[in-house]
């Protein structure tokens, strides 16, 4: 009987689910992508063979503490038809930004996903902000969970590198709300249904930025939230904590 020849990398669905998805976030990383597209087995023998058919590019080890990720090609965006954009190499902020809006939405969170520019234009047509502004739809938080969001929403996010002083990142957010309020998505802002999510890395961090906001803008309506999420130097503590507080849960004692 003959061998059937193998299937060309992307062809396969879950090839290009995660091409999709390293596409839409900008990157993938194990523990997420794992989750997301095999229910927690781990799927590294596929991004590999994505990475070896030049559809992904591998990032072994290069954040800070060790862990990896991977970004969509060039050419893995061709396989899935979805604009090239999406390949455009990560340095400095873009990459805080892109793990930062990953963890919250896939990890740290349920009922969340970041927005393309294309559904961000079918949402708001012309009014829709420029594409190097990152959005996110929240449908709903988990009962239970320590950051909740009251209800359905599209949130701006703003995503303060280390450097940014919690008085700089709260005095951004405030422009950020009085400009919404003169655009064209008021309406939205009014209702509550559009808003502002900062994510930052450290609860200090946290904390000295919603202090300064009660005090910048007393009985604001804007949606504003201020949430935790790791950077790129994070991202390998943050993958640590959650193994570590995985095997308490187990019981294990390595």
């Amino acid at each position: 009987m003959p061998l059937k020849p193998k299937a060309s990398p992307g062809t396969h669905a879950r090839d290009r689910s995660i091409l999709l998805d390293a596409g839409r976030y900008r990157l993938i990383d194990l523990k997420s992508g794992s989750s997301r597209h095999a229910e927690g087995k781990n799927i590294g023998h596929v991004l590999k063979k994505l990475a070896d058919g030049n559809l992904l590019l591998a990032h072994p080890r290069s954040l800070p503490g060790g862990a990896s990720y991977f970004t969509p090609t060039a050419a893995g965006c061709r396989v899935v038809n979805v604009t090239e954009e999406w390949s455009r190499p990560l340095q400095g902020a873009a990459l805080d930004t892109a793990i930062a809006i990953r963890t919250w939405c896939l990890i740290s969170g349920v009922g969340r996903t970041r927005l393309s520019h294309s559904e961000m234009r079918e949402i708001f047509g012309h009014a829709a902000p420029p594409e190097n502004i990152p959005h996110v739809l929240s449908l709903c938080d988990a009962k239970g969970a320590k950051e909740q969001i009251p209800h359905p929403c599209i949130l701006r996010v703003y995503s303060p590198g280390a450097n940014v002083s919690s008085k700089q990142a709260a005095n951004k957010i405030k422009e950020l709300a009085e400009k919404s309020k003169l655009g064209a998505l008021s309406e939205w802002l009014v209702d509550r249904d559009y808003g502002i999510l900062c994510l930052v890395d450290l609860e200090l961090k946290r904390s000295e930025i919603q202090a300064l906001l009660r005090i910048l803008l007393p009985g604001n309506p804007t949606l504003i939230l201020v949430h935790l999420a790791p950077k790129a130097a994070s991202f390998s503590k943050f993958l640590k904590r959650g193994k570590d507080q995985a095997r308490r849960v187990r019981g294990d004692k390595s």
